[in-house]
């Protein structure tokens, strides 16, 4: 009883502890790797690699899980978005402020939670001087795990490609072969399959390039032996 007992002191305190935790300070003058994690955690669930469909108004899509295009070179062919964060920072202010009328904020729309305090005003703060500034300290690259690689191909070039990140961001990238590309718009699995019915015969190379919006990653797959049967 007494061990008992001492769990539940030492939880209940630590629980006490967590509730009494006050929030953090926003940043006076916050860069990009402050307003990312803001972004994946309470926003991108609509304006991440879905917002072709959930966060699109009329031709306009509004993705922001990555900072700009430029950022990802040949890896950003894989976003259908010509307005990412920085482009899209002067909508945050009438987004992301109390109206006059006292009404929540329009983002994140009910039923979602609101930002807390400190969030919207690292938000809002940003977005007054969208910079991208340096990436976390213990940033990783994101890396790619490549399953079935062929080394021969007649009419289609197939396998499975799995991308992912260790810091939890973001990623997009494209498998290239030749001038053709097989896009990636986000982290997981993908079917990489390429038609090679009409490349010419001979040696082509499989490389891959991924961006998490920090660094970009390449990858040389090797060589793909094109024959077609007569």
């Amino acid at each position: 009883m007494k061990t008992m007992r001492t769990f539940w002191t030492a939880s209940l305190f630590g629980l006490m502890a967590v509730a009494c935790t006050p929030p953090p300070d926003a940043k006076v003058n916050p860069t990009w790797a402050d307003a990312e994690p803001i972004l994946r955690a309470q926003c991108n669930y609509c304006h991440g690699s879905t917002s072709a469909v959930t966060a699109a108004v009329g031709p306009a899509v509004y993705r922001l899980d990555f900072f700009d295009l430029q950022s990802c070179g040949d890896a950003a062919l894989a976003m259908n978005a010509p307005s990412l964060a920085r482009g899209s920072a002067g909508l945050f202010k009438g987004a992301l402020e109390t109206p006059p009328t006292g009404d929540r904020p329009r983002m994140p729309p009910a039923p979602a939670v609101e930002l807390e305090d400190w969030q919207r005003d690292t938000l809002l703060a940003w977005s007054k001087n969208p910079v991208k500034g340096p990436p976390p300290a213990d940033n990783h690259p994101p890396f790619m795990k490549v399953q079935k690689l062929p080394t021969q191909a007649d009419q289609l070039v197939a396998f499975t490609a799995v991308v992912d990140d260790a810091d939890g961001h973001a990623v997009v990238g494209v498998v290239r072969v030749g001038n053709t590309i097989f896009r990636m718009d986000r982290p997981g699995s993908f079917a990489v399959k390429m038609d090679s019915s009409g490349w010419a015969e001979g040696t082509q190379r499989i490389s891959a390039t991924l961006c998490d919006g920090w660094v970009q990653s390449n990858f040389d797959l090797g060589d793909l032996q094109i024959s077609h049967r007569r």
